[in-house]
């Protein structure tokens, strides 16, 4: 006899007697629960949630296929050395791993081994996007000086060099602002490029017509 709902196991020979004792698989034709069956005296009934038909309490491995047609929540992790198909909404409160990565991914949330494609990707930025630069006051360098930091250092002034890149990745939320920023500033130097022909264009012509008075005299 074991306690009721509990499938009985049977006790081998040895110090213990032959006899049918209570193993950790619950069952009441409703639902099925392995693992963390309440000991005696406790009640023997598990609390369930209605939803819920079947509740490992321990380390599960299953090497076969499995289909699950609703709802399933991991609260651990969960290793999946095969493919991963989800239908539904899926939610990871934790870190995500995709792929066998060479070494341990840092504090990413999530860590991509190998390419990956999206139809649209949306990244929010914390600092705040470089509409400053078109703001009263700031400071446009000269092109002279951007000249001399690009022949000294072999890349634009704010923007990551080859050598980052390849130790550290690309950001692409801060290397798109960088980005942004640098085409706003061409703006301003094609804006104040345009004044200045526009200057050169006038005077030009005030030239041509001093010039055609004094053939004419």
């Amino acid at each position: 006899m074991g306690r009721p709902n509990l499938v009985a196991r049977f006790r081998p020979p040895g110090p213990i007697s032959n006899s049918l004792g209570d193993s950790q698989l619950y069952d009441d034709g409703a639902n099925v629960v392995i693992g963390g069956i309440p000991a005696a005296p406790a009640p023997a009934t598990p609390v369930f949630n209605p939803a819920n038909l079947l509740t490992v309490n321990g380390a599960t491995r299953i090497n076969g296929n499995t289909n699950i047609t609703n709802d399933l929540d991991v609260d651990l992790n969960a290793n999946i050395d095969g493919s991963l198909q989800v239908d539904g909404n899926g939610r990871v409160d934790g870190r995500l791993v995709v792929g066998n990565p060479p070494a341990t991914p840092g504090g990413h949330m999530l860590y991509v081994n190998g390419s990956m494609i999206a139809e649209e990707v949306k990244v929010k930025l914390q600092p705040s996007w470089p509409d400053y630069v078109f703001e009263t006051g700031y400071e446009l360098k000269p092109l002279v000086e951007v000249e001399q930091y690009i022949l000294e250092n072999k890349h634009l002034p704010g923007i990551a060099s080859a050598n980052d890149v390849a130790e550290n990745g690309l950001d692409l939320g801060l290397t798109q602002k960088a980005q942004m920023e640098k085409i706003e500033e061409l703006y301003l130097y094609m804006i104040e490029a345009n004044k200045q022909m526009q200057a050169l264009r006038a005077e030009n012509d005030q030239l041509k017509a001093r010039i055609e008075k004094l053939e004419q005299r």
